[in-house]
């Protein structure tokens, strides 16, 4: 059994690194939209990972159901990352219409190049943006002490053509926004 730590933390920590990067290392082939059953994820981990050799799916549906975020998705006997994938998959999502804004947070390094060229997924399929403020702020604190953060007219860029899909009630998707519809958000403190 896996020891030390909150278990399920790990363990959806390795869900993420499995299903949205790194099939391939455990043997996992995921279906067209990144479902693998849930029998075979638990196999193919378990034979790789000696620390992981007593998992079960009870484990899994514990981690996706304890989760703070809906990272996870668990259809019939099947299991997927809702967003986050740096490899070819197709969701399935259907364009929605987004908020009027949507917000984003990365690394302050490239403020300058995504004002410029504006936002693309780099090493994602997708670009991530976020519902508020604040939780735009957590996630580009993750990436950068002094992250860069912008507002997304989404609205408006529905309109001129975007496409963005809603993964969960927190997380929208979409490929690309142009500059012409980026607000840079002043940093926390800063005169406005």
């Amino acid at each position: 059994m896996e020891t030390g730590g909150n278990k399920a933390e790990r363990l959806s920590r390795l869900l993420s690194f499995v299903l949205r990067h790194k099939p391939h290392e455990f043997e996992i082939e995921l279906n067209e939209h990144g479902f693998v059953g849930l029998e075979d994820f638990v196999k193919a981990v378990s034979a790789k990972q000696s620390s992981w050799r007593d998992l079960t799916v009870e484990d899994i549906l514990d981690a996706v159901e304890t989760s703070e975020r809906p990272r996870f998705e668990i259809a019939g006997d099947m299991v997927r990352a809702r967003y986050g994938h740096s490899i070819e998959v197709d969701l399935g999502y259907e364009p929605a219409a987004p908020p009027e804004h949507l917000y984003h947070g990365g690394r302050g390094d490239r403020a300058d190049e995504i004002i410029s060229d504006g936002l693309r997924p780099l090493s994602r399929s997708y670009v991530h943006l976020s519902k508020d403020l604040d939780t735009a702020r957590e996630v580009g604190r993750r990436r950068d002490y002094q992250p860069a953060i912008f507002r997304i007219r989404a609205a408006e860029a529905a309109k001129a053509g975007c496409a963005f899909f809603e993964a969960t009630s927190e997380v929208w998707l979409t490929k690309e926004v142009p500059a012409d519809f980026l607000d840079p958000v002043p940093a926390e403190g800063a005169a406005s």
